[in-house]
């Protein structure tokens, strides 16, 4: 009886070992795919890009936020254009002007202003030197200086401008001659500066020049070396033109110059004496040479 229960007994210990050995050899099987999983799932992260969280996947085009979103700024909204005139038909389209756009200039004011009936302000000085008070009116269209000695037509302007006769530019010497210490100018000739000044007289342009613009206006003819009587500084203007002279202009030996009329004295001196080198300028003249010979002396009358 106890060799049966033995042998079932080892029957029992033989079946239980059987299927120990099977579970181990399933569970030995089944290990080498879960070792490989394990080697794929920890495998080191810079072999594996890491997602960007709310980045798109790779491949697909990236997603613009919604304005609508939470939390999302807006995006920037574009400046509201102006609404364009509406074009006019017919109407002239300007073209603009080829190269660099100049400012417009201002329209040229007049030189002097004319003269204005009644007594006439005079300069109280000119240059280093004082102007003789002496009454000088304008009346009737004409100055009246030297109680009535001279009187000049004109109104001092291009237009119409005072026609002064040689001898009251003469007669300066009287009151200006500094090599005599007589160093006052005339009221008489110094209502004339700064207004236009019509002379009539001789002329005498630069040697060898095609186109002078300058010419020195004379009482008396001279040709500037041998022939006539050398001036003097009270009876020759230095005139400057506007333009040069052309054609027959340039052998011309007389005419009427026009210009503005300076009195600028230019003087030397030194220990012993003084004196008195140049006295009249015209600038901005023009010159008519068939004009000579029209103005009077004393009273400027003629054209």
């Amino acid at each position: 009886m106890k060799l049966f229960w033995a042998i079932v007994l080892a029957l029992i210990v033989a079946a239980a070992a059987t299927l120990v050995v099977t579970a181990r050899s399933g569970a030995n099987a089944s290990r080498p795919s879960a070792a490989r999983e394990e080697s794929v799932s920890h495998e080191p992260e810079a072999a594996v890009p890491t997602e960007v969280a709310g980045a798109p996947p790779p491949g697909t085009a990236p997603i613009q936020p919604d304005a609508t979103m939470a939390g999302a700024p807006a995006p920037p909204t574009a400046p509201a254009m102006e609404p364009m005139p509406t074009p006019v038909l017919g109407a002239a389209v300007p073209t603009p002007a080829a190269g660099p756009v100049a400012a417009a200039e201002p329209a040229a004011a007049p030189l002097v202003d004319p003269l204005a009936t009644g007594p006439v302000r005079l300069p109280r000085v000119l240059g280093d030197y004082e102007v003789l008070a002496s009454p000088v009116e304008y009346k009737d269209g004409a100055l009246h200086m030297d109680g009535g000695k001279f009187v000049v037509k004109g109104a001092g302007t291009r237009e119409d401008p005072l026609r002064v006769p040689w001898e009251l530019l003469v007669a300066c010497e009287e009151e200006f001659d500094p090599a005599s210490n007589k160093v006052a100018i005339p009221a008489r000739v110094a209502v004339l500066h700064g207004r236009f000044v019509r002379l009539d007289g001789y002329v005498a342009f630069p040697l060898m020049s095609p186109k002078p613009d300058e010419l020195l206006a004379m009482l008396n003819q001279w040709d500037g070396c041998c022939i006539g009587v050398p001036p003097t500084p009270y009876d020759a203007v230095e005139v400057k033109l506007r333009k040069p002279a052309t054609g027959d202009d340039r052998f011309a030996v007389a005419g009427a110059v026009t210009g503005v009329f300076r009195v600028l004295p230019y003087v030397v001196k030194n220990k012993q004496v003084s004196w008195l080198v140049g006295l009249y300028v015209m600038e901005d003249a023009d010159l008519a040479t068939r004009q000579f010979g029209t103005t009077g002396q004393h009273t400027g009358q003629g054209s």
